[in-house]
Parts: structure tokens; sequence; C-alpha cells
């Protein structure tokens, strides 16, 4: 029996959703790719088409670390393709993680899976994540041979990731089959195949392509397959999926190299949105050359209870680890992320794009400058709250009152260094604030006689007093005694217990003007306040070991509420309106090159 695997062997939070409510929002896709009129898109019988993520935007390219990598340094090196069913679990086959090399099956720490992508070019920053667990079906018997667990045993695995693909560009899931589904779509049902699998090239040499290849398929009786690769009773394992299309001499389109895992999807007829058909296996040895064989696909229908009831466990553990953590910027469902992405950056061009969210904000991007604004323009300037983001030196970030497109009142963040500088209309304060350090904050500040504001936090300052304050924690800094004691001037409160500190001006106890509070090392914020809440320009930091997110808002009263932006671990920026601390309205996604990746 002679048949191909089509494996290449090379020589921060996020909501988790229910798998009840992942049913409600899987498997939308765009009936187009964008219009990338420099790239040239050519088309090709026997193997199908260059496509997009956008078609398929739960398709995940898999990088095993312990197999020998041939691929050019410039690439993704692909070994095997998966399908998102949820933010956190890849369905694919298992026979990648079963090659042993002679140590052993893959372990999860060897994995890593990349979203969002329609090209192997890693001239775009890309989207990654490592992985938590691979659960592989309990019939794949790791006692038998290679071969035999493909032919005899079911060739199905589950990867866990760590970091959610969720709120991302271009990413979403592919729905699972429904028993009406399976009722409904049977032999003759036509199908789209989408991977990197090898194609052949203008000289006839099988290669592997850049860009996502499209393969219009259709399901046919499995009784094809098993004379083809002489298999027996197939029914329940395998379903048997063929090229829609041939060319003159009758060579058909199919997976190919590299497509293990790729799932064949299903377009439903009533609410056009597509489900997991099948996940690629094995198919013929001249595959990309056009192969008059069918391809053989795990067979979702058989195996769907065990995905559904593998992933739903895990989802319910994942849910109660997400409840314990603070989820600040959760969509609140007001928010439609439809995923349109750009596959190369257009860096050479100097492009400044404008884009209207309402009737009130607006955005204007320049990836040539890696500048980006969000807020109301007048004669192309900013005017009145607004936020801009330079990206040329690492992040800069400016956000309060504009006046004809200068920053008159509000704050300057420099993420690189996490110092800030207040921006003071008044020119009455000049404070700047250290957070480089997350264990030990620090200040330097100075004011006009008009102000009580010699802030002793800078060395050498004055100091009034320290003292503790109820249960609010202990005070240094500045008071107003004249009747009783009172904060006033720049001071610091901490309350170890709660492990929270606040650095900053206060107003009769009250914080004001500006200042940073922290709490647990792990959350920041930094900036404006007024009688006691945090108001006009403000940024709240999440960090950890491994990742960063940054928002940068108006607040009005201690809200988030109006323009933001956010600033997410991989480097992606969201531009767009907030309400009560969320996603709210129209906004967009920009990449690293400042290039629109999802409006």
């Amino acid at each position: 029996m002679f048949f191909r695997i089509a494996l290449i062997v090379c020589f921060q939070y996020f909501p988790v959703l229910s798998i009840n409510e992942i049913d409600k929002v899987c498997g939308f896709a765009e009936d187009s790719c964008p219009d990338l009129t420099s790239l040239k898109i050519s088309t090709n019988t026997v193997t199908g088409f260059e496509s997009c993520i956008e078609k398929a935007p739960w398709t995940v390219i898999i990088e095993n670390h312990r197999i020998p990598r041939s691929y050019p340094s410039e690439t993704i090196p692909l070994n095997s393709i998966g399908s998102l069913v949820t933010s956190k679990h890849v369905v694919t086959v298992a026979h990648p993680f079963a090659i042993t090399f002679g140590n052993g099956p893959a372990q999860p720490n060897q994995i890593i899976v990349f979203y969002g992508r329609s090209t192997l070019k890693t001239n775009v920053e890309r989207l990654k994540t490592e992985v938590e667990k691979i659960i592989v079906h309990p019939r794949w018997n790791w006692e038998k041979s290679y071969t035999s667990n493909i032919v005899e045993g079911v060739d199905l695995a589950i990867l866990e990731i760590k970091v959610a693909a969720y709120g991302f560009p271009a990413i979403s899931p592919i729905c699972l089959p429904t028993p009406d589904d399976i009722t409904k779509y049977k032999e003759g049902t036509p199908t789209e195949f989408f991977g990197f699998g090898s194609v052949e090239d203008e000289s006839g040499i099988l290669v592997t392509p850049d860009i996502i290849q499209q393969r219009p398929m259709i399901v046919i009786n499995n009784r094809f397959c098993e004379r083809a690769y002489d298999l027996k009773n197939t029914s329940v394992q395998f379903v048997c999926i063929q090229g829609r299309r041939a060319d003159n001499i009758g060579r058909l389109a199919g997976s190919c190299t590299g497509d293990s895992g790729g799932g064949a999807y299903v377009q439903r007829t009533d609410s056009k949105r597509f489900f997991l058909r099948g996940v690629s296996s094995f198919g013929a040895t001249d595959c990309g050359q056009g192969s008059r064989s069918p391809d053989v696909m795990v067979n979702i229908y058989s195996y769907v209870d065990w995905i559904r009831q593998t992933v739903g466990m895990s989802l319910a553990e994942l849910q109660e680890e997400n409840e314990k953590a603070p989820n600040l910027f959760e969509n609140d469902g007001t928010y439609s992320e439809v995923p349109y992405s750009i596959r190369y950056p257009n860096t050479n061009k100097s492009l400044e794009k404008q884009f209207l969210l309402d009737n009130q904000q607006q955005v204007v991007i320049n990836n040539n400058t890696f500048v980006a604004r969000i807020g109301k323009f007048t004669n192309s300037e900013l005017t009145g709250f607004g936020i801009e983001v330079n990206a040329e030196e690492g992040y800069q970030i400016f956000a309060g009152t504009w006046t004809r497109g200068q920053l008159s009142n509000g704050m300057k963040l420099f993420i690189n260094t996490m110092t800030v500088q207040y921006i003071d209309s008044n020119e009455s304060m000049e404070i700047n604030v250290d957070m480089s350090d997350k264990n030990n904050l620090s200040m330097k500040c100075k004011a006009t006689p008009s102000v009580k504001a010699s802030c002793y936090l800078e060395e050498g300052g004055d100091l009034d007093g320290e003292y503790q304050f109820n249960d609010l924690g202990v005070y240094s800094g500045q008071l107003d005694v004249k009747s009783d004691i009172i904060r006033h001037g720049f001071g610091k409160l901490t309350n170890i217990e709660r492990e929270e500190t606040y650095l900053g001006y206060w107003t009769n106890n009250k914080k004001d003007t500006f200042g940073v509070e922290q709490k647990e090392f792990e959350h920041t914020y930094v900036g404006q306040y007024y009688n006691g809440y945090k108001q006009w320009a403000g940024a709240h930091i999440s960090s950890s070991k491994t990742h960063r997110t940054v928002l940068v808002s108006k607040l009005v009263l201690g809200q988030v509420n109006g323009p933001g932006l956010f600033i997410y671990p991989d480097g992606f920026i969201f531009l767009g309106n907030f309400r009560l601390g969320r996603k709210n309205g129209p906004g967009l996604y920009i990449d690293k090159y400042f290039n629109v990746v999802n409006i």
C-alpha cells in the first residue's frame, strides 16, 4: 500500500467562551480577499488558487520544533495545519506529534501555533502562541506502528494553546457539525480546503507556496478511497474528498505535503456559516502535480462528540480561571470584529489613511511615519480630546487636550522606558514619573509658588511628615495642618496589606491633577485625576513576566469612556471607542507596520 502522509518532515486576558456560546459566533468568513493591487494573484487549476486567511480565519500553522528545519529563515517553518474550534483549541491530526525521532512523542513545549496568517513570509509581525496541552484521541495506539495507527486508529488531536486567539485580526473559530448538518450534508457536498501544502511550479518541481492555497473539493463515496489505498470499511473513520474540477488531462486539486491536519469546510446553505467536515490525514504521492486519487480525511461526523466533550471540559476549567482574572477590556457584544487583514506591509508607501468611526471620532494612520491618531479633527489637526501613538522609536503615546494639532494638556507616555510626563496647560506644574522599576515608583516634580507643590519625592525636597491614615495606609508627603491633618500637595500613600500605592498630587485628601496608582505590582494606572476620580487622560498598564498590555483612553469619573488605544502583547494596536471600560461601537486594528488589519 503506497500513500503520502501530508506532513512535512523537514531536516494578557481575553474572554473564554463556552462551547454553546461559540456555536453562536463560529463559522463566519469573508467571501473575497482584501483588494491588494500590489499582490499578483495567480490561479492554478491543478492545485487550486492563492487565497487569504479572511476566507478561512480559523486556519492555523503548526510548527514542531523537534522536526529539523529545512526552510529559509525568512519563512515560518511549516509542519502541519489545524483549525481553531474555540479561542483556545485547535483540531488537527495526531500523526505529526507521533514521529518519535527516537525520543518519544512530541511534548507541548516543542509546538508553536501561528494564527491569522495568509503568508509564510515573516516580514509581517507574526501572531503565535505556545501549546499548553496535546490531547490525542484515545483510539490512537502508541504501541502500534505509525502507519498502522493512521489507517486503523483515529488520527485526531486537539491542541490547547496558551494565548487565546480572540480579539486579534482575521481570527475566528470554525463551527463543529450539528446533528442537522450530519443529516443534511452527505455525499456530493462541496467543501473548501485551505493550506500551505506543496504545489507544482512552472518547471514541474514541487515547492511550498508563500501564500495560503484554496482548493475547491467535494465529498465522494468512500469506496473510491478504499480502492485507491486498499482500505476496508472506512465509512466511520474517514471521509473521502476529491477536487471539484480537473484540468485538460484529468488532474484534480487536492491536499499535499504540509497540509496534514488542514480542514475541509462545508458552508451551510441557510446561514452561510462554515463547519468542519474533515481533517486531512493522507493522500496520493503525486499530490501537488494533480493527482487523480482522492484525499483521505478524518470523519469529523464520527468524532464531534469526543471533540465537544474534550473541549467543553477544558473550557469549563479555563472559564473558572478567567473569572478570577481582571477583564477590563472585555467586549460587551456591541463591537463587531470583522476580519480584514493585509498580508504584506506597504512600508515603502507614504500613505495617510482616514477612517470615520462615527459622526465625531476619526482615525488617521500614516504607515510611513508610523503615526496613528484618534479623536476629532479640524482642518486635518486634532482638536479637543485625542490620542496619538508614534512607533518609529518605540511606542510613544500622547493623550489629552489638543489645540491646533499640539498637545496642550494631558500626558506623554514612553512605553520603552516606562516613563511619563505630565503636560500642564497653565504651566504651573512639571511632573515626571519613572515606572521602569515596578517595585520602586519615583517622581520628579516642581511647581510655581502659587501651588503648594515643592515635591518632596525628589531627593532633597520638602517633607511635612509621615502619618497613618486609619486603614488607608501610610502617607508620606505634604500636608495641610491648618485644620486637622489633610493630605495636600505631593505625597505617597501605601497600603502594604492590599499591595496598593498612590504617588502623586493631593487636594484636600483627594487624588488630584496627576499621579500613578499601582496594585499588586502588576496593574498600574498613570494619568490625570480630579476630585478623587481618574479623569480625562490616563493609561492602564497590565504587566507580567512575559507580557504587557496598555490601554490609553479618555476617562470620566473613573470609567474608560470615549476614544481609546489598546496595545496587545504582540504589538497589535486597537483604536476605537470605549464605554464603561469595554470596546463599544466601531474601531480598527493596526499591525506593527501601521497597516490596517481589522476594521
